[in-house]
């Protein structure tokens, strides 16, 4: 019955980016993994590998689809 109420409320909002509880890189961080990443020095799973984080992860960021403000 809550979440019923918080979604025909508009409260649930998902948290990304720096405003997730669980992020492990800080905003620098992603806008350094994005110049690596467009200049072509990395592959995803080498960026993951030096930020401690999943090529997935380092995919979602370089499409703007988990930190889409930074």
């Amino acid at each position: 019955e809550n979440l019923e109420d918080m979604d025909k409320q508009n409260r649930r909002v998902a948290l990304k980016g720096k405003n997730a509880p669980t992020a492990k890189l800080t905003e620098e961080q992603v806008i350094q993994i994005r110049e690596m990443y467009s200049n072509g020095e990395h592959t995803q799973r080498s960026l993951g590998k030096l930020f401690g984080v999943s090529g997935p992860t380092i995919w979602r960021i370089v499409i703007r689809n988990g930190w889409v403000d930074a």
